[in-house]
């Protein structure tokens, strides 16, 4: 059969093209079949998968206390301090409640934040502690502690339960009617007379030493009056003699006297020519060299200091050296007299903190007197009593200081 021109010019060209597509390398795909839509079975009802809900990581929160605090309280609450102690709580906190048995219930709404402080009048330090409510009746706890004081640092979370001395330090807040203070940063328990009888070491309540001496502290000496009472804590403090003098005899005579050493080798402050009662008898007076000008004091006393109620006295430790090149020691309670008590003082703590100045005399009180306050009296008294040796290397009374 013959084709026509026509017909034959088309299959040619269909052939042509068929083979650049092969060419080209492309392939036809044939179209996937339809297939049937899937269909539920009558009366069948269809399962969703289920929506999961992630489980909020457990967290305890701290209130702030609801009590009632002074503008000065306030500042240290917010101070610097205070956070520091707050931060490191709150990393305990979030430390003990990934455990199962976690020390606090989760969704506890009664924990909060309890100040302590050195002096709740006027307070300058605070201490930090966590107030638990609820089945813990309002205890107080804080963190582990180890040779070095608080932990700031929890150790990463191992198995299912706190290890023994990980756990929340409980403090007892009147344990023996005492009450909790802090003192220097350090968490103690202190007295109703408001002496140190016990401070925190090592997670454990350590009784303190009464009245002890710090030889640095000896050394320092206050400014004035008011600098001692703001400043205590710097200077050595001895028990009140008008109070309890048997406990003032005990610590003068075991502690203060021993610390003194070898009197013979300490540096003297001071020269005199000799010693003199006065024509009543009232006084003991330790006279300078020059009885007109005096000798000059060449430096700063030894002192400690005892309080009695809210008053503060003063005492400085003079060691003098004599023509006999022989030292000696007379430790002044600094009184007054004459009801000029803190004028009188305060004169006399000028004069020592400023080496040059000259002594006249020092005289000291032998007997009681009608001029002078009656519990000095009473001390002056008291203060006889004490054991003396022959040469009376160590000498003390209540007086005061002639000078320019």
């Amino acid at each position: 059969m013959r084709w026509s021109k026509k017909i034959y010019k088309l299959v040619v060209m269909c052939l042509a093209v068929s083979l650049l597509i092969t060419s080209e390398g492309c392939a036809i795909v044939a179209a996937p079949a339809p297939q049937e839509a899937a269909t539920t079975p009558p009366g069948a009802t269809e399962t969703l998968a289920p929506t999961i809900t992630p489980t909020p990581e457990p967290r305890y929160g701290v209130q702030d206390s609801s009590e009632a605090f002074t503008s000065t309280q306030k500042i240290l609450n917010e101070s610097k301090n205070a956070r520091v102690q707050k931060e490191r709580i709150q990393r305990w906190l979030d430390y003990w409640v990934k455990f199962d048995d976690r020390p606090f219930a989760v969704d506890s709404a009664d924990i909060h934040w309890k100040y302590i402080y050195n002096n709740a009048k006027s307070p300058s330090q605070v201490w930090v502690l966590l107030e638990v409510g609820g089945k813990n009746n309002n205890q107080l706890f804080t963190v582990p502690m180890n040779e070095n004081g608080f932990v700031d640092y929890p150790p990463a979370v191992t198995g299912k339960t706190i290890e023994a001395g990980l756990g929340p330090l409980e403090i007892n807040p009147n344990k023996d009617g005492t009450i909790l203070s802090v003192k220097d940063g350090v968490p103690v328990r202190i007295n109703l007379k408001g002496d140190v009888v016990e401070k925190l070491v090592k997670a454990q309540w350590e009784a303190v030493e009464k009245y002890p001496i710090d030889m640095e502290k000896l050394h320092n000496f206050p400014e004035s009056v008011d600098y001692l009472k703001s400043h205590e804590d710097e200077f050595v403090e001895a028990p009140d003699p008008m109070e309890d003098f048997e406990e003032f005899r005990t610590w003068y005579l075991d502690k203060f006297i021993p610390s003194l050493g070898d009197i013979q080798k300490r540096e003297s402050e001071w020269y005199i020519g000799g010693r003199a009662s006065s024509d009543r008898g009232l006084f003991l007076e330790i006279l300078s060299e020059d009885e007109i000008n005096g000798q000059p004091l060449t430096r700063i006393p030894d002192f400690f200091y005892f309080k009695d109620g809210e008053t503060y006295y003063p005492v400085p430790v003079i060691t003098y050296s004599d023509n006999y090149d022989m030292n000696r020691v007379v430790t002044l309670i600094l009184a007054g007299w004459m009801g000029n008590f803190p004028d009188r003082v305060q004169e006399q703590l000028d004069f020592l903190n400023n080496p040059g100045g000259k002594i006249i005399s020092i005289g000291i009180i032998k007997e009681k007197n009608g001029d002078f306050f009656e519990k000095i009296n009473i001390l002056t008294e008291k203060l006889q009593t004490l054991p003396k040796d022959d040469w009376e290397i160590n000498l003390i009374g209540v007086g005061s200081i002639i000078f320019h």
